[in-house]
Parts: C-alpha cells; structure tokens; sequence
C-alpha cells in the first residue's frame, strides 16, 4: 500500500500562480518518490471561501491522508496551523519539510 501525503502551507494571502507552483512542486517530488499525493491547491477553485475550502481539506485530510507534510511556511498560514492541530487529533504522521527531506 502506498503512503498518502497531504501538503500543507500559506496559501490566503499569496498570488495564486506561486501559491499554485509551489504546491505542484512540492507534489512532484513527492511523487518522484513514489508516494500519492494530495495537493489542496487541486482541491478547491479560487473563487471558494476560505471555509468552504478548509471543509474540503480536512476532509481529504482526515479520510485519505497518512501523512501532514508541513512546508516550510505553514506558521504563517491558520489554515495549515489548524490542519495540523487536526492531524495530531488524528494521530497522522506529522512531518515538517525539511525533517522529510533531509532526515
């Protein structure tokens, strides 16, 4: 069985486009490695709430993820600070992107 990582980090407050590639770069390097990947940058339209998107994340997060990998400005985003209060709810594997890279 492969490993679900579900990404996490600032979002509100960024331009979409970065925002969007640094998601996607992100995912692909996870993938390189060979894990599944959720990227909530595809999850949600730009349009939504922030609710509205938070709702469909921890979904994802709670039901399909194995994994919380916080990239490494998720202190600044409430989004990502609640994913992860969720996560250790959970008992997901919490890991931090420069842990998951170079440890």
């Amino acid at each position: 069985m492969k490993i679900r990582i579900y990404i996490s980090g600032k979002v509100t407050g960024e331009a979409y486009l970065g925002c969007y590639k640094k998601f996607s770069d992100m995912e692909e390097k996870l993938k390189q490695c060979k894990y599944l990947v959720i990227n909530p940058m595809r999850l949600c339209k730009p349009s939504w709430s922030w609710q509205r998107c938070m709702i469909k994340c921890v979904f994802y997060l709670i039901f399909k993820a194995d994994v919380l990998l916080l990239l490494s400005d998720w202190e600044n985003s409430r989004g990502a600070r609640l994913e992860k209060r969720i996560a250790a709810w959970f008992k997901k594997t919490i890991l931090e992107e420069n842990e998951f890279f170079n440890g």
